[in-house]
């Protein structure tokens, strides 16, 4: 289907307002006269959007996999289903002659929206929890959060630790950024 909204928004003009035979639209175009009548059916193109699952097997099972799959978020670990014992469950329970991958996507599409209703946050990352801490105790050296004394027992004997903190609390900010340039090239 096309996409483009000027020649879109031209095919309707010239039809709908110009008069313009929808046959000579398509003489002239090169498109489909089916695709033409779909233009002059909606105001814009549609747009491309995720298509919903359609489960044609699974579907009068879903009911039972949800069932498993909401007692099994109840049971510890070590007690619960997988994906290929719901699978088998379900074939052997009923008519069900689908794939284990229906029910593997099925099961992937009931946890991701259940995530959804529910609010959970996904893990975040190892790195980024690292970044964010590193941010956190950096600004708390720089608002005199942490004292000197305890400074100096987290970060151990660095050598002017006492002339570097005196640049972070009281010097300037171009002072400080000149500063941390600096030891960041000699440290290269």
């Amino acid at each position: 289907m096309y996409r483009d909204v000027a020649q879109w928004t031209g095919i309707r003009r010239r039809i709908l307002r110009d008069g313009v035979s929808i046959c000579q639209v398509v003489r002239e175009t090169g498109i489909s006269g089916k695709t033409v009548c779909k233009m002059l059916k909606h105001p814009l193109p549609k747009r491309y959007g995720p298509r919903s699952r359609r489960y044609p097997k699974l579907g009068p099972h879903t009911a039972t996999v949800q069932r498993i799959l909401r007692e099994n978020c109840t049971l510890p670990p070590s007690a619960r289903l997988s994906i290929r014992n719901i699978h088998e469950c379900i074939s052997c329970e009923g008519a069900f002659s689908g794939s284990y991958d229906s029910v593997r996507r099925y099961a992937a599409q009931f946890f991701r929206d259940a995530g959804r209703v529910a609010g959970v946050a996904p893990k975040p990352d190892p790195r980024e929890q690292l970044r964010l801490y590193a941010f956190e105790w950096m600004r708390a050296v720089l608002q005199k959060e942490i004292s000197s004394e305890m400074l100096r027992c987290e970060v151990g004997d660095v050598p002017d630790l006492a002339t570097l903190l005196h640049r972070l609390y009281e010097g300037r900010l171009s002072d400080r950024n000149r500063h941390i340039q600096g030891s960041a090239r000699a440290a290269l």
